[in-house]
């Protein structure tokens, strides 16, 4: 560099050039990075030059002796980013990275967040425990105010979940009699082909209910 400012060169990073009195000269950054001798982990980290500087950046797929960087999120810093090598070798390697890489700048992105509403009341104040002996009591106080959030209130909305699911039977159910109707035989074997279809399609499935109907 002091050899560079005598001469009265000018770098001009944006365009990777040295300019020197009335000539413009490219100009070639080399880096190289040996990797240690490992397997299937991140080791190591890779410093390449880009066309772009001080913005978040996507960095594309690419390839360097045999090596791939899959897709990455990077902060651009004086034209250069630094990414994580994936080794997959039992060998060291030299990795070598001349030429600027394109890179798309990150400039707008929206990271969403989920909305979780929080409980602020009391839940011990809406059970009643008039009935409960004092440690019985505390347990269960304990318990709803621990999983506030499971239980809604006036205000909130009302949602679901479908971890669990379960069936509540309010009524035994009762089976009835329906007089089938008969098919001349001649159709028998269309309407069974028809049915089957519908069951192949999941337009209709086997019933399970005491019924009479099979589908």
């Amino acid at each position: 560099t002091d050899d560079l400012q005598k001469l009265g060169a000018k770098i001009d990073y944006t365009n990777q050039t040295v300019q020197l009195k009335n000539r413009c000269i490219p100009l070639v950054i080399e880096r190289t990075t040996p990797l240690k001798p490992t397997r299937l982990e991140y080791v190591n980290h890779i410093t390449i030059p880009v066309k772009i500087e001080n913005v978040p950046v996507v960095v594309p797929e690419f390839e360097i002796n045999g090596i791939i960087f899959p897709d990455c999120i990077a902060t651009a810093r004086d034209f250069h980013v630094t990414i994580n090598i994936p080794v997959e070798h039992s060998t060291p390697e030299e990795i070598c990275c001349i030429e600027p890489m394109d890179v798309d700048p990150l400039l707008e992105y929206n990271i969403k967040k989920p909305d979780i509403q929080e409980n602020d009341f009391n839940i011990t104040q809406l059970i009643r425990t008039d009935h409960l002996s004092p440690d019985e009591k505390q347990k269960i106080l304990e318990l709803c105010q621990k999983y506030k959030t499971v239980f809604h209130f006036e205000g909130t909305d009302l949602t679901c979940t479908h971890h669990v699911k379960h069936k509540i039977r309010t009524t035994d159910d009762i089976p009835i009699y329906q007089k089938p109707l008969r098919y001349p035989p001649v159709l028998q074997e269309e309407i069974n082909l028809q049915v089957q279809k519908l069951i192949d399609n999941k337009i209709v499935r086997p019933s399970i209910s005491p019924y009479s109907s099979q589908v």
